[in-house]
């Protein structure tokens, strides 16, 4: 717990407040996936860093003249896909632009499944895809942009949320241990 405590701290300060490059905050992300939920602090072999879908996106929107390179993509154990889209701390990015990148991240992955039915035992069913996007404010939506966020499941986390869930994670356990040595210690000079 302590050496995630400087996991938590370093990502903090030296990354964040310090806005950093959006590369130097994406390869700490994926060498501690947990930041973004304690879950996920044992995910193995299926993440992936800048996982390129270009062509499959192509095929599923052939008017496309985009690329498709996810920053971060890995799959539960549920069976869901997350796709986590990083934007550089301290740079605002309208929800037109990130509503319109996550739609193309969704699109890209389903046709990837759609031409690989057995990838991951999905057998002919699309699975789960969630668009995690993170992103250092919140942009202003309105009423279609929520649905369609909602329909895509893409959903916002900022840094300053996934820094203070980080460490209500972790502090939890961190008074427990204070309170117990507390005791250990009492119980010692007996």
């Amino acid at each position: 717990v302590r050496s995630r405590s400087e996991v938590i701290r370093k990502f903090e300060e030296e990354i964040v407040q310090a806005g950093k490059q959006e590369k130097v905050a994406q390869q700490y992300l994926f060498d501690h996936l947990w930041l973004l939920d304690p879950s996920w602090d044992r995910v193995t072999g299926s993440e992936q860093l800048e996982l390129t879908l270009t062509e499959h996106l192509k095929r599923a929107c052939p008017d496309s003249d985009e690329g498709a390179r996810l920053d971060i993509a890995y799959r539960t154990t549920a069976g869901r896909h997350i796709v986590i889209e990083l934007k550089r701390p301290g740079l605002h990015v309208s929800a037109n632009k990130l509503e319109a990148q996550g739609r193309k991240y969704v699109d890209a992955l389903e046709q990837y499944y759609v031409e690989h039915p057995d990838f991951a035992g999905v057998r002919n069913k699309l699975p789960g895809i969630d668009v995690l996007l993170l992103v250092d404010h919140v942009p202003d939506m309105n009423e279609r942009q929520h649905k369609s966020f909602d329909a895509y499941n893409l959903k916002f986390v900022t840094y300053t949320g996934l820094i203070g869930n980080a460490k209500l994670a972790y502090q939890g356990y961190l008074d427990v241990k204070k309170q117990v040595g507390r005791v250990v210690a009492v119980l010692e000079k007996l």
